[in-house]
């Protein structure tokens, strides 16, 4: 309930937000390789029938079927395999070499609609990945429909990065280099905070011992370093944000909306998987739960801090914005006369504008005509 009211939420809230495109841009076709193209099926198909046959091997078979249920572990992780290869063939090879501009690493790039579309993509097999290192083949495989929704999660993930390839916008304009700001103690303190906690979680998946008795009915004891990592990871975000309002000019603790657009969506992301992370802990430290939820809830943990923390520097304030409006103007081929009837042009434009935005343009450029 309060996950669906937080949607309705933002769904309406997005709406006032909403500003049409003066000239809405034209979806080009990729000239995609049939090879590369045929190959990703290929992958998937493959993945897709095993996750089905491992879904199979712990249902009633007839007896001459040769798929047992001690097999369904193995096809699981060969399904999982094909998925991810075919993942890594479209993004490392498809998009590289059929796309200008398209980088195997290019975090934020390519235009918002290929970001959304790639957030949800990787999220999809960030999931599936999640699941099979947390709770293992051998689990997922002996709960009826968990083989069959990793194939589907996997298949439509791999989807929606090929339909990407049809959206992907180069970067045509060369970003003006910005100085480095200086970083304040909080942001410091915030990311060595995330470093330790990276480290206290892999020091803990060192200790399987820590975990106690193997039955999943009795409560596990999380490791000392599994509770100092999720302790450290969910301390370093708000630390972050306070450094980045007293740094950055124009970073206040409450926008919803402004930064940039890379900013926006590293924070949306961050602060969801940080929200998922504080419901596992509490879920964890209040309540009867599997190892599996303990095991998964210190990474979910290090990867939202982590999001969140290197999410500060993507963030643009009030010298991004002075920088758009630097408009220049040269009259020098212009006489006096010819001057003054642009003048008098942009003069009866600005009467006629409706946005603030319009406005200043004209003013600057009615004042530079002027000079």
């Amino acid at each position: 309930g309060a996950a669906a009211a937080a949607a309705q939420a933002t769904l309406n809230y997005s709406v006032g937000r909403f500003v049409a495109e003066a000239e809405p841009r034209e979806v080009v076709a990729a000239k995609r390789s049939g090879p590369l193209a045929g190959l990703a099926f290929l992958l998937v198909a493959a993945g897709v029938v095993l996750a089905w046959l491992a879904d199979g091997a712990v249902t009633p078979w007839p007896e001459e079927s040769v798929v047992h249920e001690t097999s369904a572990s193995s096809l699981l992780c060969a399904a999982a395999g094909c998925l991810g290869l075919a993942a890594l063939a479209t993004h490392g090879v498809h998009g590289p070499a059929v796309r200008p501009g398209y980088r195997r690493w290019m975090p934020f790039d390519g235009g918002p609609r290929f970001v959304v579309l790639h957030a949800c993509a990787w999220t999809l097999c960030g999931i599936v990945a999640d699941v099979l290192l947390a709770a293992g083949p051998g689990a997922v495989a002996r709960v009826r429909g968990g083989p069959a929704s990793i194939g589907v999660a996997g298949a439509v993930g791999n989807a929606v990065l090929v339909v990407a390839l049809d959206l992907f916008e180069p970067d045509r304009t060369a970003a003006p280099r910005r100085r480095r700001q200086p970083m304040s103690p909080e942001l410091v303190v915030a990311r060595l905070f995330v470093a330790c906690a990276a480290l206290g979680y892999a020091a803990g998946a060192r200790l399987p011992s820590y975990w106690g008795p193997a039955d999943l009915s009795e409560r596990a004891r999380a490791p000392t370093m599994y509770v100092m990592a999720t302790v450290l990871a969910h301390a370093a975000p708000p630390l972050a944000h306070l450094g980045g309002a007293r740094s950055r000019p124009g970073f206040r603790l409450g926008m919803v909306g402004e930064g940039g657009a890379k900013f926006v969506v590293a924070q949306g992301s961050g602060w969801m998987l940080y929200a998922f992370s504080l419901l596992a802990a509490a879920a964890a430290a209040a309540m009867d739960v599997p190892p599996a939820l303990l095991r998964g809830a210190p990474p979910l943990a290090v990867l939202s801090a982590g999001l969140l923390v290197g999410s500060v520097s993507l963030f643009q304030g009030d010298r991004a914005a002075r920088y758009v409006w630097d408009v220049r103007c040269d009259a020098r081929g212009l006489d006096a006369d010819a001057a003054r009837r642009a003048c008098l042009d942009l003069l009866r434009l600005r009467s006629t504008a409706t946005t603030p935005a319009a406005t200043r343009l004209l003013d600057v450029a009615a004042a530079a005509l002027a000079a």
